[in-house]
């Protein structure tokens, strides 16, 4: 029950900033081809694109696009807090058909897209 407990604990994101301070980045634009599932110890930080789009860091140089079935307005708020819901969430999976939970809303996701997050960093540079 206590592993539980931590592994829910790890799946929750309670992170109030984007992981890049500076100009808004269209993530999306940097997503790969949809995978089915990803794995991951923690949550590390998430970013709000759209009400149909969140970027989920699992690490500091790991990232992806979830694009969500139906509309999250709850992401909008200043302290909107993330968790990952379903069975294989509780076993550090994140898989298609799974929700996030924001408040009182639950947020199908629709399909998972890997960030090359090296290129974005090369155009940032730039």
């Amino acid at each position: 029950m206590t592993r539980m407990l931590a592994l829910f604990a790890a799946a929750t994101v309670a992170l109030a900033g984007p992981a890049f301070a500076g100009k808004k980045i269209d993530y999306a634009a940097y997503a790969g081809e949809p995978v089915k599932e990803i794995r991951y110890f923690q949550l590390y930080n998430w970013q709000r694109s759209t009400d149909r789009q969140v970027v989920l860091w699992t690490k500091p140089s790991t990232a992806y696009v979830l694009e969500l079935a139906n509309n999250c307005s709850e992401l909008r708020g200043p302290r909107a807090v993330i968790q990952a819901g379903g069975v294989a969430a509780a076993q550090g999976r994140l898989t298609v058909n799974d929700h996030l939970i924001v408040g009182e809303m639950r947020c199908r996701i629709s399909a998972i897209r890997p960030i090359d997050l090296a290129a974005v960093k090369r155009d940032r540079k730039a």
